[in-house]
């Protein structure tokens, strides 16, 4: 709410600037877009909000804004993001680079239909009595899905985004370019940090990598990555052994976690050496709360540049928000709750893109390790699983 007043502040203010008429309609433009970005963070995790239009509070003020309904809420975004959308150039370059587009308003606003269209809100909402429609609909509605099908689909057919491909440097290096990268063909809109930032590597790297081992994934984290040929771990044909759990899996998995074993370098350009994540290892070892070391035997290493570490820290990249590989799996998503049989050439299209991109090898039959006419809920949770991992 204080970043929501900030924009408010704007928009309430920016008649007064001596600025171009054409300028001023883009920055109410991008603070409508901002305001409507923060909305959506408390919405997803909290449902209906007290929604203040253009309101700006004092320190001293004591205002009861009500919550509004999901609904409410839903329609508010959308007609925010959707006006936004119509006036936000096409591209942002230069110094402008990282602002709201017109891609990235209608990229969120597809994601917040998405989010209503889903069953945490739409009909399946835990709430009871005056609250019930505080986080939900009243009732389910496959109409929401269609809503959201129609939004996405409207960002895809921008031609504007693609999946970062490239498997010749080594397998799935897309998917690296597209985590740790300020520019590339997946980012719809994200953060940006100074071209000197340290941030993330300095919050995410080992100790010994001059890092401070913030994020500790879980297993359940680990076992969702399949293995390079696409089957899960827990396929008996999948070739996965207990004794070297980490061999062979999904390219993405490399790019995402550091485990017991992983290569990191320790100086600057020199060779990856072996990070030690078993108990009682120097610096890292796992449970050595007292150094900050990993808690469950892993850490976070997305996001990071493989050339970073202590002394030698450099990111400018940020973290992308919104990036074109999600919304091609909300979308494909959306096509499995609508019709699964009448959609599956489109899904499966999607499904097998995103693998290829993952590096995973397509195998005899080009299928990426997918299984053949999944039926509704499989697909679903095979979806929900490969966005997990995204």
């Amino acid at each position: 709410y204080r970043s929501i007043m900030r924009c408010n502040t704007l928009l309430n203010n920016i008649h007064k600037t001596p600025i171009s008429d054409g300028t001023k309609e883009q920055y109410v433009a991008e603070a409508r877009f901002l305001r409507a970005y923060y909305y959506y963070h408390m919405f997803r995790l909290y449902g209906g909000l007290p929604l203040l239009g253009e309101q700006v509070f004092t320190a001293f003020d004591y205002p009861e804004v009500p919550r509004s309904s999901v609904e409410d809420v839903v329609n508010y975004l959308v007609s925010e993001l959707s006006e936004a959308g119509r006036i936000l150039p096409d591209d942002q370059t230069g110094l402008n680079y990282g602002r709201p587009t017109s891609g990235a308003a209608l990229a969120l606003k597809a994601k917040i239909l998405f989010i209503a269209a889903s069953p945490l809100y739409n009909g399946g909402n835990v709430g009871s009595g005056e609250n019930r429609l505080l986080v939900g609909y009243e009732s389910f509605d496959m109409n929401r899905w269609q809503k959201a099908a129609d939004a996405l689909k409207v960002v895809i057919d921008l031609n504007k985004y693609e999946l970062e491909v490239d498997n010749a440097t080594r397998a799935g290096y897309g998917f690296y370019i597209a985590t740790t990268t300020r520019v590339n063909k997946e980012r719809i809109f994200g953060n940006l940090i100074t071209s000197s930032g340290q941030f993330p590597d300095n919050y995410l790297l080992p100790k010994s990598r001059g890092g401070n081992a913030y994020q500790s994934p879980y297993q359940e984290l680990v076992d969702a990555f399949p293995m390079d040929n696409g089957k899960t771990i827990k396929d008996p044909t999948s070739g996965w052994s207990e004794k070297d759990p980490y061999k062979n899996r999904d390219p993405r998995f490399g790019y995402s976690i550091l485990y017991d074993g992983s290569e990191w370098i320790m100086t600057k350009n020199g060779p990856k050496e072996r990070v030690n994540f078993y108990k009682g290892a120097t610096n890292d070892g796992i449970n050595n709360p007292a150094n900050g070391a990993t808690i469950t035997g892993y850490l976070l290493r997305k996001f990071c540049r493989e050339e970073n570490v202590k002394g030698a820290f450099k990111n400018d990249s940020g973290f992308p928000f919104l990036r074109y590989a999600d919304i091609l799996l909300m979308y494909a998503e959306a096509l499995t709750e609508l019709d699964v049989d009448a959609n599956r050439t489109v899904i499966e299209d999607i499904l097998f893109k995103i693998r290829e991109r993952a590096g995973i090898k397509a195998g005899s039959d080009n299928r990426y390790g997918i299984a053949i006419n999944m039926n509704k809920q499989s697909m679903i949770d095979f979806i929900i699983n490969e966005r997990r991992i995204e």
